[in-house]
């Protein structure tokens, strides 16, 4: 497997609007991702929900985010003749930390812990953040993998009887480069509907594929293989490796 964690900081492009300490920040809305986290449009589409099926294993969800606010005060350089005073956007907001909490609708394993990355990623000029991330602990995956019954009756079977709903807090912190001032984004919520299915078992030596492929066949790694950003269309059962040709590469 060639992604186990997707780090925002390796991944987040900023777009516009402007920074103002006065003013807050949030996250405006989650949407999906294309094939290698290639964003769509974070103003055209807009993801509510999702499905998880935990049976291709180590679970993971991703799903893209856009941070905005504080748009209206611009920082102008102040200057004496030729001395600059203060630089233009000296006090930039900067967000360094991601927390993800969970509330499940019953109890799978131990209470998850909540899911914190640290990272660093300044807001441009302008003032926005859009980017991937991923939803999913690896303390929460192993738990649901775990916890979670295989759908009834004879492989191939998807029948969601055995079933979490979990409910993603989605918050972000930062500060501002010149002050130090802390902010956060307030939170949002994604729901998610975790079960695991009944596939066929793969020939041994085989794997199930944990990311999906792309038409080259090439991992996707930024789309697990079990997820779908809506709850109107269920994920696909996992498939094999040597169900897949040619395989795709990890295989």
């Amino acid at each position: 497997m060639k992604l186990k964690s997707l780090l925002l900081s390796a991944a987040l492009v900023v777009v516009t609007s402007c920074a103002n300490q006065t003013e807050p920040f949030y996250v405006e809305r989650f949407y999906p991702l294309n094939v290698n986290c290639v964003n769509t449009d974070p103003d055209e589409f807009i993801s509510p929900n999702g499905y998880l099926d935990v049976a291709a294993g180590n679970p993971q969800f991703f799903i893209g985010m856009k941070i905005t606010g504080a748009q209206k005060i611009e920082q102008e350089e102040v200057a004496v003749g030729a001395t600059i005073l203060e630089r233009t956007d000296r006090n930039r907001p900067i967000i360094n930390q991601q927390v993800i909490n969970y509330r499940l609708s019953k109890r799978v394993g131990s209470t998850p812990k909540p899911y914190i990355t640290n990272f660093n990623v300044p807001f441009s000029k302008e003032g926005a953040v859009f980017g991937p991330i991923q939803l999913i602990s690896p303390e929460l995956g192993a738990a649901l993998f775990d916890g979670l019954a295989p759908s009834p009756g004879a492989a191939p079977s998807s029948i969601i009887e055995d079933f979490v709903d979990i409910q993603v807090d989605v918050e972000f912190k930062g500060e501002f480069s010149g002050s130090r001032a802390p902010f956060t984004t307030g939170m949002l919520t994604y729901p998610i509907r975790a079960y695991r299915s009944n596939p066929v078992a793969c020939a041994a030596g085989d794997t199930f594929v944990p990311f999906a492929v792309t038409p080259a066949f090439e991992s996707d790694q930024c789309r697990y293989a079990g997820q779908s950003s809506s709850q109107l269309i269920r994920p696909a059962l996992p498939q094999c490796c040597g169900s897949i040709t040619p395989s795709p590469s990890g295989c």
